[in-house]
């Protein structure tokens, strides 16, 4: 018994001080679809199951671009997926960026009001 707790032990060490990669997001729910292309109606490579894990590649507005295995990457729909807190973070201060961005695409610079002269006037 001795022997089994010193073991139980020793690999509770190892899993504790193991390195758990920050970059990776996980599945929520069983039957997620990993997608070819971010779009609905892609072609779905494969459905992930629950706690699927996957690294981070990036983001293209509601999905999230994953590595699958080696050279392999698919898509998932963003809702689907735990994401890291600081992925979750950029992502947001990325949004609140676009989102500046397009409303000061137009602005105001300077304003004049005046009347029009009559046609045929001097």
């Amino acid at each position: 018994m001795r022997e089994l707790n010193s073991e139980l032990q020793s690999l509770q060490e190892i899993q504790k001080n193991q390195a758990h990669p920050l970059n990776l997001v996980v599945v929520k729910n069983t039957g997620a679809p990993v997608l070819a292309k971010p779009a609905e109606g892609a072609r779905v490579l494969f459905n992930a199951a629950a706690e699927d894990e996957f690294e981070f590649v990036g983001a293209e507005g509601e999905w999230i671009h994953v590595q699958i295995s080696g050279p392999s990457r698919g898509y998932i729909r963003r809702s689907n997926l735990e994401l890291p807190e600081f992925i979750a973070a950029r992502l947001n201060s990325q949004g609140a960026a676009a989102t500046a961005e397009k409303a000061a695409a137009f602005r105001i610079v300077r304003e004049e009001t005046s009347s029009f002269p009559e046609i045929g006037s001097p």
